[in-house]
């Protein structure tokens, strides 16, 4: 198109040279498109500032300029060696204008003095105006082509990220499916884990305790001492057996949450000789001296569940007798600072090292391995009263050092009746 707009240009101006200038918008700078020339030569691209020479000036003041002689004389004109080759006397210049914004610029040289009459001016100028308008068309079908092209690739990447989001969505929906399998698979299997202990504890528990009942009658009877002895024997097993089955009944029902702590109005200090005169006969079998000191601030009676505070303090007392060889176990109770009970259980037993007594709380662990053996137990006991003083609202923790003895605290939040 621009070169048949340079022959045509040529023909109505007779002219000897006839150069097409396109303003390139990234740039902003002026670059020869096409031209016709006295001579075929390769002088290659062309670029010219706004403003920078006639042809940079009339693109930027849209303003055609008509020099009939001297054109290389004219303060504005810029002589460009690899175009031109011999001197231009005369030199038209028209600016190719759209919607009032310019667009290129058309060149007409002559090698002789002319004249540009008014109808030459004129018919170029047309031509540039039609020139314009096509190139603007053609900017307008290049940028819509280009537009279409961004929106189909903007569509092809959002069906890919559609696509994709919806795969992931599919395996975290498939993930999730498959952890709410194992959730529930998992609470069934604690469900029937709880249903069985408890069914287990119970047919284990009825004969126990018809064994232990028929043993201490003939107990009671006139034996020999050496079957007293062995008698006494097997009620000693029975019981910590029965004992091993109580904690670990205990242990599954805490476990699985379904231990609810009852309210009601308690004399705490009648709980508490309970619990420690239960403990007395073993005390009193080891030769150790077992003592209880409840303080004047401790209130008479409270709101809440007397069994758990009397398990704890059970299992807290029993061990410290089966840890003591020798000395004391002492209860001490008292208010602490919050308004709670505040228990310790203080012997003079073995101890704990202190890397142990951070996970002795914990299900099945003891303060040494060899104390199974030695001393028997499941490990459940403080296991069991951390769940329960969880439960009362308070905390336990315990303070010792080996060959020197233990001493267990815990706290519990009661409303005064």
């Amino acid at each position: 198109m621009l070169g048949q707009i340079v022959g045509l240009t040529a023909q109505i101006s007779s002219c000897d040279a006839c150069l097409i200038y396109l303003l390139e918008p990234e740039s902003g700078e002026l670059v020869l498109r096409a031209s016709q020339l006295p001579h075929r030569r390769n002088f290659g691209n062309i670029h010219l500032k706004m403003g920078e020479g006639i042809t940079g000036w009339v693109a930027q003041h849209r303003t055609p300029v008509a020099l009939s002689s001297g054109a290389s004389l004219d303060p504005r004109f810029k002589a460009i060696p690899a175009l031109i080759e011999d001197t231009y006397h005369a030199f038209l210049c028209v600016p190719l204008l759209h919607k009032g914004d310019t667009v290129g610029v058309v060149n007409v040289h002559h090698l002789d003095r002319h004249v540009h009459s008014t109808e030459e001016t004129s018919a170029i100028s047309l031509i540039g105006e039609l020139m314009s308008s096509a190139i603007a068309k053609r900017l307008l079908e290049e940028e819509n082509a280009r537009l279409a092209e961004h929106d189909r690739q903007l569509q092809q990447d959002r069906d890919h990220l559609e696509e994709a989001v919806a795969k992931r969505t599919a395996e975290l929906q498939s993930a999730n499916e498959e952890l709410r399998a194992a959730k529930d698979r998992a609470e069934d299997m604690a469900r029937l884990k709880s249903a069985f202990l408890a069914n287990m504890s119970h047919e284990i528990r009825t004969p126990m305790n018809a064994m232990l009942g028929m043993t201490g009658l003939v107990l009671e009877t006139e034996l020999t001492n050496e079957q007293r002895e062995f008698l006494q024997i097997a009620k000693d097993s029975a019981d910590a057996l029965l004992t091993l089955i109580n904690d670990i009944l205990d242990f599954s029902q805490l476990d699985s949450g379904k231990v609810k702590l009852e309210r009601s109005e308690f004399n705490v200090r009648k709980a508490i000789g309970e619990a420690v005169a239960a403990q007395a006969p073993s005390a009193r079998q080891k030769g150790l001296e077992l003592t209880q000191c409840v303080g004047p601030d401790v209130p008479h009676s409270v709101v809440g569940d007397p069994g758990s505070l009397g398990r704890v303090l059970t299992n807290l007392i029993g061990n410290a007798i089966k840890f003591t060889a020798e000395g004391t176990v002492a209860v001490n109770v008292g208010m602490d600072s919050a308004e709670e009970l505040h228990i310790t259980v203080t012997d003079t037993g073995i101890g704990i090292p202190l890397s142990r007594q951070a996970s002795i709380f914990d299900p099945f662990v003891q303060a040494d391995g060899s104390s199974t053996r030695r001393y028997g137990g499941t490990g459940l006991g403080l296991a069991i009263c951390s769940e329960l003083v969880g439960l009362m609202g308070g905390r336990i923790w315990v303070e010792s050092e080996p060959g020197k003895g233990s001493a267990f605290h815990f706290t519990a939040r009661y409303q005064r009746a």
